[in-house]
């Protein structure tokens, strides 16, 4: 079963001014302060760039002990990334920071903390339609990506670590997907799961560049 989207990786599609449109961010309510926290920002780019980015860099351009932030329940993606990348998705960094979850400012001090470190960077995969799409609003974990990323919106001075990663959720192929967490995924423990993400996310540090 192949997982990677190779088809997506070489596609003109693949294109920062388009994931930024299906992301909600690039709407007139969203539009200036977006273009703020771009000029705020370490690092904005694609999910194919992104891994362009760590696949060239001497470890000294990609992000540093990261936190990995996004829709981790949706695809797991974040916690794959985060193993990758030897860094924390946001139950570990609850945890590490001393974040209550049942606090009803827990978002906020969550960004206020882990944009403070100095020597630790945020990587952050936006979701498309994140402001809109009926399932990432109907989950807690949507909601509360959906408020990181509002967040950053009113505080872009705070992004000076963070990776803005657009489209990292089409790296990995629906079809392949839809096996993983349909008819296959029922008989999955969720260990397993997390194993085979993992093994997806190397094998795209191992795809030929044809840039």
């Amino acid at each position: 079963m192949i997982l990677i989207d190779t088809e997506h990786i070489t596609s003109n599609k693949n294109s920062l001014k388009n994931y930024i449109e299906q992301s909600d961010l690039a709407d007139s309510e969203r539009l200036e302060k977006l273009k703020e926290l771009f000029r705020n920002a370490k690092w904005v780019g694609t999910g194919t760039e992104f891994v362009y980015l760590l696949k060239k860099s001497e470890s000294n351009m990609g992000p540093h002990d990261p936190f990995v932030l996004g829709l981790s329940k949706k695809f797991d993606i974040t916690g794959s990334f985060a193993k990758e990348l030897r860094g924390d998705e946001w139950e570990a960094s609850y945890g590490k920071l001393g974040i209550n979850p049942d606090d009803p400012n827990h978002t906020s001090n969550f960004m206020e903390a882990i944009t403070e470190l100095p020597d630790r960077d945020i990587v952050f995969f936006i979701p498309p339609q994140v402001f809109s799409h009926p399932e990432v609003l109907s989950r807690g974990g949507g909601q509360v990506t959906r408020n990181e990323i509002q967040w950053l919106l009113d505080n872009p001075e705070k992004a000076k670590n963070v990776f803005l990663v657009f489209g990292g959720y089409d790296l990995v192929d629906k079809e392949g997907h839809r096996q993983l967490y349909g008819i296959v995924g029922k008989d999955y423990r969720q260990e397993e799961i997390q194993e085979e993400l993992t093994q997806i996310i190397k094998d795209l540090f191992s795809v030929e560049d044809k840039r």
